[in-house]
């Protein structure tokens, strides 16, 4: 049998996947919780949905993303150093707020990070002039022509798709191009996304330095530089249409 470890029961994603799962199998998949009364029996498989907490029911190794992984992905500070420790390029990082007032004292700008673990542009404050104030991390911004997500499952690329600008009419007042969020005006789209082996290797070697079985890998393109940038690996990514379709095909191989 098959389950799903969610990061919060009410996950949409993690009900989508649910339900796509479930209608691929014949059977009810069912989300379970770290508390609850659920016990794996041998030849079940958990796929854990962005969960870092350590459930109580005896799991030591769950089949889709330990519990252990996901935590270390979901902190960039972890998730950059074991990433660049790996060969894997990231944007340049400090926890130092020295060295990231000499980045902007040099006249780059500079992304403060205010919290470790955000996502969807949570926490960020990007500072190009004057006083970088304190934060945990900070990362040195970096231009980029295009920036996409890659999904990548047991070291397979499943589906990319890109960041592109909603219309004019569709963006919010606080549209930016720094700042590549849903709520900032961007959506994904895999129209015009062509395949490629460059940055598939990164997707997959990122996923698998975090000791992850799948993810989604955010990667911009720096067209200066021809070169290839892992921004994060999401481990609950949102799932609709092909990407959901394709999550389920993955999973049910």
């Amino acid at each position: 049998m098959l389950y799903i470890y969610p990061y919060k029961l009410g996950s949409a994603s993690a009900k989508a996947l649910r339900e796509g799962l479930s209608s691929k199998l014949g059977y009810r998949v069912k989300l379970v919780r770290p508390d609850g009364r659920f016990r794996p029996r041998r030849g079940d498989m958990v796929i854990n949905w962005g969960n870092s907490t350590q459930p109580h029911w005896e799991l030591a190794n769950p089949d889709k993303n330990h519990p252990t992984a996901i935590s270390a992905a979901s902190n960039k500070i972890i998730a950059f150093t074991t990433l660049n420790e790996a060969e894997i390029p990231t944007p340049e990082f400090t926890t130092s707020r020295d060295t990231a007032q000499s980045w902007v004292d040099e006249g780059s700008t500079t992304v403060v990070r205010h919290t470790v673990t955000g996502h969807s542009g949570q926490g960020i404050e990007l500072i190009s002039e004057g006083t970088v104030p304190e934060a945990p991390l900070y990362t040195k911004y970096k231009k980029k022509r295009a920036e996409f997500r890659v999904h990548v499952v047991n070291g397979e690329v499943i589906d990319t798709v890109q960041k592109k600008k909603r219309k004019a009419e569709d963006r919010p007042d606080n549209f930016t191009t720094f700042i590549r969020s849903h709520s900032n005006g961007w959506v994904f789209c895999r129209e015009g996304v062509t395949d490629c082996a460059r940055r598939n290797s990164i997707a997959v070697a990122a996923v698998s330095a975090l000791k992850l079985q799948f993810g989604a890998v955010d990667i911009i393109y720096n067209a200066l530089e021809d070169k290839y940038y892992v921004l994060e690996v999401n481990t609950a990514p949102g799932l609709e249409g092909t990407t959901l379709q394709k999550y389920v095909e993955a999973f049910t191989l």
